[in-house]
C-alpha cells in the first residue's frame, strides 16, 4: 500500500511481473486509480540514476486498455 504524502489518500494493488508480461491487480478500489499511479510512477526518473549515461530503456510496467 502507498499513501499520499500530505494527504489520507491511498493505493493498493499487487503487481506482478511475469515471463509473459505484467499483471495488475488493484486492491479494494477502482482499476483506472490504480493504473493512473503506476503509469505516474513509471515515468518518475529513478534519483539512483542521476548523472547515469546509461541508455537502457525501463522495462515495461503496464498498459491503459
Amino acid at each position: 500500500m502507498a499513501e499520499e504524502l500530505g494527504g489520507g489518500d491511498y493505493i493498493s494493488l499487487n503487481l506482478y511481473l511475469t515471463a509473459r508480461g505484467a499483471r495488475l491487480r488493484p486492491c479494494e478500489m477502482p482499476a483506472a486509480k490504480v493504473v493512473d499511479f503506476v503509469l505516474a510512477l513509471a515515468a518518475m526518473p529513478d534519483p539512483a540514476d542521476a548523472g547515469s549515461t546509461s541508455n537502457a530503456d525501463p522495462a515495461p510496467v503496464a498498459k491503459r486498455q
